[in-house]
């Protein structure tokens, strides 16, 4: 194959491959729960970490399959 054939092969390859890399493609595909903006980062996490420390701890009568 000439260099011109190989280049037209791989360039729209190289192209879709950097396309679908970015965190936004994911998320319009719905694979996330979608992208935070800088300034809701910090009030997502103390959200999260609030409700982790207030839930209750319940007592665990039998554990999970571990695998490894």
């Amino acid at each position: 194959m000439s260099p011109a054939e190989i280049a037209a092969i791989r360039d729209p390859v190289i192209a879709d491959y950097r396309d679908q890399a970015s965190a936004w493609h994911a998320t319009s595909e719905l694979w996330d729960d979608g992208v935070l903006g800088l300034t809701d980062t910090r009030n997502a996490l103390a959200m999260c970490i609030s409700a982790a420390l207030n839930a209750p701890i319940a007592e665990m009568s039998h554990y999970g399959v571990f695998r490894m």
